[in-house]
């Protein structure tokens, strides 16, 4: 597919690389047929971007339990992968998708956001869009730092953070029996 080429450009060459030429030559289409199925280009690239993601989350993030090892295996992990791949690490960490695009959960992390009894509601969009973007904020910054260095910092990061996100979660499930705990009052 055209997706599936556009990331393997990206991995080769860059963002710079990825041009209509370029995916027209390794699909042997002609580059308006690619124009027509890959424009508007900010949509395609968003696409290509949640692909990307969508194959990190399955190779990177291990089952729960979320504690000190689970974060240093994941940071390894990613480091591990933006290694392999640094123009793919560099791609997801700059390009970020147009606001309207609604990030959905893929099945794996459904299976996750229920084995840790989460509620089953939509994910608001503005805070998804808040937690992606400061875990690629860590990532870019680990990613630099690299090496055990770079884990221990990553891993340190998200500890941190999924405390902070663990606390904010569980005032907003404590609001949220408070105002039912009122409606059944009244």
């Amino acid at each position: 597919t055209f997706v599936e080429c556009a990331i393997e450009i990206i991995d080769e060459r860059g963002l710079d690389g990825l041009v209509m030429r370029e995916i027209a030559s390794r699909t042997h289409y002609s580059v308006s047929t690619v124009s027509y199925h890959v424009t508007p280009w900010a949509a395609f690239l968003t696409t290509v971007w949640d692909s990307v993601r969508l194959d990190l989350i399955a190779r990177v993030v291990s089952r729960p339990p979320i504690d000190e090892q689970w974060c240093r295996t994941l940071s390894r992990r990613v480091l591990s992968w933006s290694d392999e791949h640094p123009q793919l690490a560099h791609f997801l960490v700059s390009h970020f998708p147009q606001p309207d695009l609604d990030i959905g959960r893929s099945p794996a992390i459904q299976q996750i956001w229920r084995d840790l009894g989460l509620p089953d509601g939509p994910v608001e969009r503005a805070a998804t869009q808040l937690v992606i973007r400061q875990a690629q904020s860590l990532v870019e910054v680990a990613i630099h730092v690299g090496g055990e260095a770079g884990v221990t910092l990553l891993a340190d990061q998200l500890m941190h953070q999924f405390a902070h996100w663990y606390k904010v979660y569980a005032q907003v499930v404590e609001a949220g029996q408070a105002r039912s705990s009122l409606s059944h009052v009244g």
